[in-house]
C-alpha cells in the first residue's frame, strides 16, 4: 500500500494535508510519503516547513516515519493497539460519536411491552423519519 503524502489522511484528526497548504504554494500531488523521508531515516522537515504550518510541522515531528528502504507504507488503525482493523473498533468509533447514551427514550422505546410494530413506528417517529404527506411529494 502506498500513501500519498498530501492527498491522504495520514496525520490524526488533520485530514489531507493538501487542505493545510495554501492555494499559491499547492506541492505535487504524486509525492509519496516514504519519499519525505531522508536517508537516515529522519522526517524532511523542511519540505514539510515549505509548505505547511509550524504546528502541523510538529505533529508530524511526533509520527515515527517509515524505514527509508521499505518498499511501502503501512496503515495503523488507531483505534487498536495492534494498528490491525476491527470491526468492533469500527462500531464502538461510529457509536460513540452518534449516539447519546444519556437521552432514555431509546431505551423506554426498546423496552416498550407492546407489539414490535408500535415499538418500530415510535422509533420511527424519535427518528423523524416517518414521512407526512407534503414529505412524500
Amino acid at each position: 500500500m502506498v500513501v500519498h503524502c498530501w492527498e491522504d489522511a495520514w496525520v490524526p484528526k488533520l485530514g489531507p494535508l493538501i487542505l493545510h497548504v495554501p492555494s499559491m504554494d499547492r506541492p505535487t500531488t504524486d509525492c509519496k510519503l516514504r519519499d519525505m523521508v531522508l536517508e537516515e531515516g529522519a522526517w524532511n522537515l523542511e519540505a514539510f516547513r515549505e509548505k505547511l504550518p509550524e504546528e502541523i510541522v510538529k505533529r508530524i515531528v511526533n509520527i515515527p516515519p517509515s524505514h527509508p528502504l521499505a518498499r511501502f507504507d503501512k496503515i495503523f488503525w488507531v483505534r487498536t493497539s495492534s494498528g490491525g482493523f476491527l470491526i468492533k473498533s469500527a462500531y464502538q468509533m461510529i457509536k460513540e460519536n452518534t449516539w447519546n447514551t444519556r437521552d432514555t427514550r431509546w431505551k423506554n422505546i426498546w423496552k416498550f411491552q407492546g407489539s414490535h410494530h408500535v415499538r418500530f413506528f415510535l422509533w420511527l417517529v424519535c427518528k423523524q423519519w416517518l414521512f407526512t404527506n407534503l414529505k412524500r411529494v
